[in-house]
């Protein structure tokens, strides 16, 4: 049996998203809540986790940095297969009150970021306080005597028997979250074929010197195979201020004849390459 990790506790969306990817997982299996992304991480490099489900992007608020730079600097692991989540914020507190009365609204930084208008609007007074995850908000909230809110699903809301004070609160309508499962292929059978979904492949890129054009040189090729880029984002070194990696993500497997001729090409003219992983989309 292996374990697949996912930030908790349970009621968050990161757990929604790990059992939609457990019905592509034939390999028995077992799901096991960490408090933050580090823990993750770490646990699934030394073996205790074989595979972890992470967010990788927000609609609104953009890339989750930490989730990218694990993924850069850890050899070995791949990216798995892609969840695609929409994401709706409740205000919930323990009982039904005006929301003049609230004192503190907790939730995860990103879920207060993608709220920042309504709150603003109706709880400008009250404190924000960041918890590790929107779950972990609403059960500290259920714990709680003074009049406190939480920033959080209708899921989680429920678990812990909170009342819902508004409904879909987040400022942009459509939100999403991807979410990537990452770990080491052989670490389970994947019961999704090429003919039943997209496939994207996502790498990073680096160039040996900095270089006028390099980056144009770089996304030239991709245009000129009529890869359909999906995302491109940098990501500094961290060796030198002003050095960056690109992280591209594109439509198409890495075993794809045009895609191995785009990476020869790249290669040729020095460009580095590491492919973080071909894989599934669902949604």
């Amino acid at each position: 049996m292996i374990k697949i990790g996912y930030l908790g506790p349970e009621g968050t969306f990161s757990e929604k998203a790990a059992r939609m990817w457990l019905q592509c997982v034939s390999t028995p299996h077992r799901l096991e809540a960490k408090e933050n992304l580090p823990q993750l991480f770490r646990d699934l490099e030394n073996g205790q986790l074989a595979q972890i489900i992470v967010p990788v992007e927000n609609s609104i608020e953009g890339a989750v940095t930490v989730t990218q730079d694990y993924l850069i600097s850890l050899p070995g692991i791949k990216v798995l297969g892609e969840i695609s989540l929409a994401v709706e914020h409740y205000l919930v507190a323990k009982t039904l009150l005006p929301l003049a009365d609230i004192t503190a609204v907790y939730s995860h930084p990103q879920a207060l970021a993608q709220c920042h208008r309504f709150l603003e609007r109706h709880l400008g007074k009250a404190k924000l306080v960041q918890t590790t995850s929107t779950a972990e908000a609403a059960r500290l909230v259920s714990e709680a005597a003074e009049p406190i809110a939480a920033v959080t699903s209708a899921d989680a809301a429920a678990k812990y028997h909170l009342a819902v004070l508004a409904e879909r609160i987040q400022d942009f309508h459509g939100n999403k979250t991807r979410f990537w499962a990452v770990g080491l292929p052989e670490t389970c059978t994947i019961n999704i074929s090429k003919e039943h979904c997209d496939f994207k492949t996502s790498i990073v890129v680096a160039l040996p010197y900095n270089r006028p054009g390099g980056l144009h040189m770089i996304l030239t090729e991709f245009a000129a195979a009529s890869l359909d880029l999906t995302r491109i984002e940098s990501r500094p070194t961290k060796k030198e201020l002003g050095e960056y990696l690109f992280i591209i993500d594109f439509l198409g497997h890495v075993h794809e004849e045009t895609v191995a001729k785009t990476f020869n090409k790249l290669q040729s003219k020095d460009v580095m390459i590491k492919v973080l992983g071909s894989f599934p989309v669902l949604t």
